[in-house]
């Protein structure tokens, strides 16, 4: 058999996550992990038009926090996208090997 990989895939997109991260920290340095400038900067671009939860989060969440959380996500999103579409190709067996 043959694997074929489409040009967005989870490999290489594992890769371009690891080399941005990498080159992030080459231009900010490694203490721009542990600053809070993202959640800062969209509470300030949002404005009054935020919602007040946001405020409270202002100097609270760092932007690892946002890396983490952005992971988590997507991995949510990938198994409840792929795991339906397995069992239904190779049955609940399939799973065992996960």
């Amino acid at each position: 058999g043959k694997l074929v990989l489409p040009p967005f895939n989870g490999p290489n997109e594992g890769l371009v996550m690891g080399a941005s991260l990498s080159f992030i920290s080459f231009f900010y340095g490694p203490m721009f992990w542990q600053q809070t400038t993202w959640t800062d900067g969209a509470i300030a671009f949002l404005g009054d038009k935020g919602i007040m939860i946001f405020s409270a989060m202002e100097g609270r969440v760092r932007n690892l926090d946002i890396v983490v959380i952005a992971s988590i996500l997507a991995l949510i999103q990938e198994l409840l996208g792929k795991v339906p579409s397995v069992i239904r190709s190779y049955g609940k067996e399939a799973l065992r090997t996960l």
